[in-house]
């Protein structure tokens, strides 16, 4: 069993070099032992991190590397992931790699990204790292081709006057509706006044809701923002950790991201926290959204 810690260790550490090293990756670990393992790394917490560790069941892990780039022929984001399925003590053995997407960029990913982990097999290292590094780059290139997400914002930018009016450059499109749940926040308030930020920059409206230990996030808005929006979510820092230092969001699950019922209609005027103290408040909540309750429960595990 040490051995085997030892090795998923060695594994999450060159999971948060990865993260270090390329900021514009989205890293994600399976399962949940390993996942708060890595954030107790990145707090310098060691020792709570092998304790983690020793309830981790004998399973590959599960790792999603995903970035995102400018779309070609149009204004907007995309993301290109890797899904990594690996045996942290079986270094000898290649990870197996699959791409998101059959385009010719992504089967192109998909030959370098396996020729990557087999290449770190043959030497008895992990391979996130150098899988990440091909992302990366492929990344790199899809977006000079692209068109820039400065360029898409400029089109599609709100103009906001005497603090009611909004003109838009592009037609008005239909609203997306998006549900995320946290696991915990350290501080509140910074994490609320960042999302704040990110919300009024990008036009979006919803709630902060918190019901006892549960923390939901509804956003409305247009798909493109909301895009937009994740993207900031998952690459910029938004909390602190218990030393205090800033740090990223990993511990966030997309529980629906769908087209809203409402069509063009909002339910929310604006985005602000809302604190409530039943289960009955949350479905109100989100059926003001034109949220499907019934998907909410299924998506979240709301009891």
């Amino acid at each position: 069993k040490d051995h085997e810690i030892e090795a998923y260790l060695a594994l999450l550490a060159e999971a948060a070099a990865t993260t270090a090293a390329f900021p514009d990756v989205c890293l994600q670990i399976q399962p949940q032992q390993c996942a708060t393992a890595s954030l107790l790394l990145e707090q310098g917490d060691s020792q709570e991190a092998e304790a983690a560790l020793q309830s981790c069941p004998a399973e590959p892990v599960s790792i999603v590397l995903e970035a995102w780039h400018a779309a070609s022929g149009g204004c907007g984001i995309v993301p290109l992931g890797i899904l990594l399925v690996l045996h942290p003590s079986c270094p000898n053995s290649p990870a197996d790699v699959q791409v998101q997407g059959r385009s010719d960029a992504a089967l192109n990913l998909e030959q370098r990204a396996r020729a990557a982990a087999s290449l770190a097999a043959e030497q008895g290292l992990p391979c996130v790292f150098n899988v990440a590094s091909e992302l990366h780059e492929q990344v790199a290139n899809m977006s000079a081709q692209g068109e820039s997400e400065k360029s898409c914002q400029k089109t599609q930018k709100w103009k906001h006057r005497d603090g009611q009016e909004r003109q838009a450059a592009a037609h008005f499109k239909p609203m997306t509706l998006l549900l995320l749940r946290l696991d915990h926040m350290h501080s509140r308030a910074i994490y609320c006044r960042t999302l704040s930020k990110w919300t009024s920059d990008l036009d979006l409206t919803g709630r902060i809701i918190f019901k006892d230990r549960l923390i939901l996030i509804l956003l409305e808005g247009e798909e493109e923002h909301v895009k937009q929006y994740l993207v900031c979510h998952r690459t910029q820092n938004v909390d602190v950790d218990s030393r205090g230092r800033k740090c990223r969001e990993r511990m966030m699950t997309v529980a629906l991201h769908q087209p809203s019922p409402l069509g063009r209609a909002r339910g929310f005027s604006d985005f602000r926290e809302a604190s409530v103290t039943s289960m009955l408040e949350v479905e109100q909540l989100l059926t003001k959204s034109g949220l499907d309750v019934a998907a909410a429960r299924d998506a979240i595990g709301l009891v």
